[in-house]
């Protein structure tokens, strides 16, 4: 191609296009002439999902940048705008839902999305596991009362103050009589009262149980001292819900970093990401996502594609990425994720010690996960098959239909 020896070098982003003008594949680059040439004469040309690209690209676009970190950023971006079948899927990685806290809105909902935006409001997940969510939503709910409902009173968006709205307020709805909800619909909490609220179901995502246990024990005392008692009891009892999920729920760890911890394991082309989330020292949950291997893929460059999909969207950054390996462009995702947290992150491996016995513990948690996947596509593709023979049987076809 003769683009090649016009490439700038300089930062940015190339897209490789097919004659039809469809993006293939989107990377990021330091230099881009020598990136972009590898492809084609580097050691990259030999894997063969590479070879098999290679040979359908038609066309080159450049994109430069002032840094290799803006270069990631519209990378993130422009994968997300054209989804190229070449760079890394995650399976279903549209379908995963997100908790959405409104925090761009006077008083805050939670909300489940799958679109996460830069609006201002706080997203956590993804979930892959539907009914893991929904447990969580109803968890949210009982603990805080944080509305679900999407109805606003007319007159409160307009900006009339709190007290000279109650006249106006719609009825109650269930949620609120079965203390599911603390009702700022019908002005049963004050908005300063409510936001505190939203911030607390906020730290509770982000693993700080600790932190809000610690805010209602003083806003207890404090209602003591001005004789509340009933709304004194009322968060005593939050209190000990608290407690008693946090203990049941979390698995204490000799650190006191927020953690999230990968392992990648993959078997029959299929692989799978499994993330550990620890904040401040307890393991509260994990999560795992399927994708694709083609033959010659690296690990390093599934888990960077992973990372920048995943905490493009919004979601909390830890203080530590936990990796099994090195990524070729570590730094420039630790300077990212630090800008994206506001503090220092750090993307490291471990080779012993607790951040070692982590990564094993996410390995194993991978390889179960990827067993039952392995189990789920087979017992689907059986049942495919003898629906597919059956319709043959039943319709005298001389050959099963093709599936598509």
């Amino acid at each position: 191609m003769e683009k090649l020896a016009a490439l700038p070098e300089a930062p940015g982003v190339y897209l490789f296009k097919d004659r039809s003008g469809r993006v293939l594949y989107v990377g990021k680059a330091v230099n881009l002439r020598n990136r972009v040439r590898a492809y084609f004469h580097g050691e990259d040309a030999t894997r063969p999902w590479l070879r098999e690209m290679v040979a359908k690209i038609a066309d080159v676009e450049v994109l430069t940048t002032r840094s290799e970190k803006e270069a990631l950023i519209l990378e993130c971006n422009l994968i997300k705008l054209h989804r190229p079948p070449y760079n890394i899927r995650f399976k279903d990685d549209k379908a995963y839902p997100y908790l959405k806290v409104t925090l761009n809105e006077p008083f805050p909902a939670l909300v489940i999305t799958r679109q996460p935006k830069d609006d201002g409001a706080r997203y956590f997940g993804p979930y892959p596991d539907g009914r893991a969510l929904r447990e969580t939503v109803n968890l949210l709910k009982r603990l805080f009362g944080i509305r679900t409902m999407t109805v606003v009173n007319e007159r409160r968006k307009s900006g009339c103050p709190w007290r000279d709205t109650r006249k106006f307020l719609p009825r109650a709805c269930l949620e609120y009589h079965l203390h599911r909800c603390t009702g700022p619909c019908v002005m049963a909490i004050s908005p300063d009262e409510y936001r505190q609220l939203a911030q607390r179901v906020c730290e509770f995502l982000e693993g700080r149980a600790g932190e809000v246990i610690k805010q209602l024990e003083r806003a207890m005392w404090e209602a003591a001292e001005r004789e509340e008692f009933e709304k004194a009891a009322k968060l005593r009892d939050q209190i000990r819900a608290l407690q008693s999920v946090t203990e049941r729920q979390a698995v204490q760890l000799p650190v006191r970093e927020d953690i999230d911890a990968y392992a990648f394991v993959s078997e029959m082309g299929l692989g799978c990401v499994q993330m550990l989330v620890v904040r401040g020292g307890r393991l509260l949950g994990d999560q795992h996502f399927v994708v694709r291997v083609r033959e010659g893929q690296r690990v390093a460059d599934i888990l960077s594609a992973f990372i920048k999909q995943r905490y493009s969207s919004g979601v909390p950054v830890p203080q530590i990425v936990l990796l099994p390996v090195e990524l070729d462009d570590g730094d420039v995702v630790a300077e990212w994720l630090s800008e994206k947290r506001g503090e220092p992150v750090t993307v490291r491996t471990a080779v012993s010690g607790v951040l070692r016995d982590l990564l094993e513990l996410a390995e194993r948690n991978a390889e179960q996960a990827l067993r039952e996947e392995l189990q789920r596509e087979e017992q689907e593709r059986l049942s495919r098959e003898f629906a597919l023979r059956s319709l043959q049987m039943h319709l005298h076809l001389p050959a099963p239909p093709a599936p598509h």
